[in-house]
């Protein structure tokens, strides 16, 4: 029995008010709690108790303010409900909606399908989900792509995601038929897709009209009004055409390039001119490989002047026998794309360029060359982009390999133009005043200015600019923040490691005990082999061996656990820690269990006698409890300013998300209220420390 509008209201009652309810859902379509309280008078929470048997449905958006009943609702292929500006989920709140929708996903969803989807801005609840284990996310090309978080479930995601990219990579036409269609669209702009497939396949060219329409669409052409953009498009496919023809190996002999120059008459006291001599040359050019260069030289006889050919010094550089294009392809090979000399050597080989690795080294320096003295050149017209841009922004940073002078570097964080480099034996002030105020001399004061944490840096910063605002690279604060933070647990971690030679101990018991009898077992087996060892019997040597022998590996491959970015991002010596520690628990129960069978026993025992000491020394269990705590509150932090996250390969060149400042210095303050109000924080300096993220 209720109370309702102040009297006793029997279960008729009750069945008379739930119509009265549903005939008002009927005729409203979405209400609040609020409206049907008002509407009969009672309190929220009455009102609430009398729906409960009604099959309701909240809605996602609105702080769940709006309800209404299952069977009005018109679900989409996703699950979702519109109703005006109102979004209903058959999966109930908007956490189980997404989960539910990126794990019918067939391969994950990134945050616009996810927006697309929800019709809601992501970065209100995308970054707390990802905080959850609910969900996978991993950075596919240039996006955080939400995939579900069951094993098999992500792989399959992971493989059609990286399937889609690439196919969506390539444009539906490509080469000659690309070049055509775009031909006929300039020539006939009146024509529709279909006859423009009919008047190219009377041509011998066969096209479906909707491939056509998938090309203009995958360049972002309007077929109507396309305009001047379809006679770009064709330029640009045209040069890209030419440019990945190989002319290297159409040649059956050597060709012999012809070079004489233009001019007939001399130009200072126009004398005929007179031929002086000829040679020829070996020269490698990019297009065509090895040739041979013809050269005429012209003589001016009345004021013994020398001409040369005006197209070989524009081609070749002096007393050189390799092609400007030749070393502009090297350079950018070697410092652009990374390549080897080896693989530079191989890739020019290719070309009909055959020339030795010490050759190619000397054209990737002198590459740099020529790009320092036309930076240089375009120092001017830098300037005027900046100015014309309204200032700069100052990124300064550094970097060397161990006890090597340090490369400086300044750059524009507007335009991304590198304004200024400098080698320096360390970042002291005195080396570095001097670099930042060549800067400010030849391109202003900057509007503002960004660095790490290095202490000759910022006092330079200071003095050289001040006043203006100085920020700090959140990659170089995170670095140094978790420098502060891990350093001195993971420090003794890796120092007890070291003194324990436990790497060495266990690489000996792998060759002493197990030799090469375990042929073709793979680390990831490991999961598989623990599974089965229920059912194993203990004394069925092979088995417990193999074991043995996988645990092994499994342990030592902690020491290459990382994702590539350093410490303290990556802390591969606690990785390791923590697997020895498993490592010895596993064994011990083995120990226990193969006590009868004594070859097994001694060999475990000898394997547990190399990890005991290690794992009985508590100043190392110490500073690992410690240290993974701390590992906790820093990558919490990483994930405040959502940068460098966890699980991703990018380091400093990551861009972070796409969330406004705002949303990222919300975060990283309810991070530091949270820290402040954890246990010992009062007690701890390190994460007193943690106060700069102010």
């Amino acid at each position: 029995m209720f109370i309702f509008a102040g009297k006793h209201i029997t279960r008729h009652g009750i069945m008379n008010k739930l119509q009265t309810i549903e005939n008002h859902f009927v005729e409203k379509i979405v209400l609040t709690l609020q409206d049907l309280s008002e509407y009969f008078n009672v309190s929220v929470r009455t009102i609430q108790r009398i729906i409960s048997p009604l099959d309701t449905i909240k809605s996602y958006d609105h702080n769940g303010r709006y309800f209404s009943l299952e069977k009005l609702a018109h679900f989409d292929s996703v699950g979702i409900w519109k109703y005006q500006d109102i979004h209903f989920s058959k999966y109930g709140t908007l956490k189980s909606t997404l989960v539910a929708i990126i794990n019918n996903s067939s391969e994950g969803m990134d945050a616009s399908q996810i927006k697309e989807a929800l019709d809601l801005d992501t970065r209100s609840f995308c970054f707390s989900i990802r905080m959850s284990v609910v969900l996978d996310v991993k950075k596919v090309g240039k996006h955080y792509v939400y995939f579900s978080a069951d094993q098999k479930r992500f792989s399959q995601q992971l493989t059609n995601r990286k399937q889609a990219l690439e196919s969506s990579a390539r444009a539906p036409l490509e080469g000659t038929a690309a070049i055509c269609v775009l031909v006929e669209t300039i020539k006939y702009p009146d024509f529709s897709f279909e006859q423009l497939s009919q008047h190219l396949s009377k041509q011998g060219i066969k096209i479906k009209p909707e491939v056509m329409r998938d090309f203009f669409i995958f360049y972002g052409i309007e077929k109507k009004n396309s305009g001047f953009q379809v006679v770009e498009l064709l330029q640009e496919l045209t040069y890209d055409a030419v440019k990945s023809l190989n002319l290297t190996d159409k040649f059956a002999f050597t060709p012999v390039l012809y070079f004489k120059t233009n001019k007939e008459v001399c130009p200072h006291c126009h004398t005929r001119l007179k031929v002086y001599r000829t040679d020829r040359r070996k020269i490698y050019l990019l297009d065509i490989g090895q040739c041979e260069a013809h050269r005429t030289f012209m003589h001016c006889h009345d004021c013994d002047r020398v001409f040369e050919s005006e197209d070989f010094e524009k081609r070749v550089p002096p007393c050189a026998n390799v092609g400007y294009d030749v070393l502009v392809f090297t350079g950018q090979m070697i410092l652009c794309e990374h390549r080897t000399i080896k693989e530079a050597v191989l890739e020019l080989k290719k070309r009909n360029v055959h020339i030795s690795p010490s050759q190619v080294a000397y054209l990737a320096g002198k590459f740099i060359v020529y790009l320092s003295i036309l930076h240089l050149q375009s120092a001017s017209r830098i300037k005027q982009h900046i100015t014309d841009n309204g200032g700069y922004i100052l990124h300064v940073d550094g970097t060397c390999d161990g006890d090597s002078p340090h490369l400086i570097s300044a750059i524009d964080e507007v335009s991304h133009f590198v304004l200024a480099n400098v080698k320096v034996p360390s970042e002291s002030k005195d080396r570095l005043i001097p670099f930042l105020e060549g800067i400010k001399e030849q391109y202003a004061i900057p509007l503002a200015v960004s660095s790490d944490m290095g202490r000759g840096l910022l006092n330079s910063i200071a003095e050289v600019f001040p006043g203006v605002p100085h920020f700090i690279c959140h990659f170089h604060f995170l670095r140094d923040i978790g420098k502060d933070l891990l350093e001195k647990e993971y420090a003794l971690i890796r120092k007890k490691l070291k003194s324990y030679k436990i790497s060495a101990k266990l690489r000996y018991r792998i060759g002493y005990e197990f030799g090469d009898k375990p042929q073709n077992i793979h680390v990831d087996q490991i999961n598989q082999v623990l599974q089965s060892m229920a059912p194993i019997n203990t004394h069925d040597n092979a088995a417990i061996k193999k074991l043995c022998y996988v645990l092994l590996l499994w342990a030592l491959d902690g020491k290459k656990h990382g994702d590539g970015l350093g410490f303290p991002f990556d802390r591969p010596h606690a990785e390791f820690y923590r697997r020895l520690y498993l490592l010895w628990e596993q064994l011990d129960r083995l120990q226990r269990k193969c006590i009868e069978n004594k070859p097994l026993y001694k060999c475990v025992t000898r394997i547990i006698d190399d990890l005991t000491p290690l794992i009985n020394d508590m100043q190392c269990l110490t500073a690992y409890r410690e240290l993974t705590k701390k590992q906790s509150v820093f990558d919490n932090l990483r994930q405040a300013l959502s940068i460098t996250l966890p699980n991703t390969t990018i380091g400093l060149n990551d861009e972070g998300q796409d969330i406004d400042m705002g949303t990222i210095e919300n975060r990283v303050m309810l991070f530091k209220d949270n820290l402040i109000k954890a246990r010992g924080y009062h007690k701890s300096i390190a994460y007193q420390k943690i106060d700069q993220a102010d």
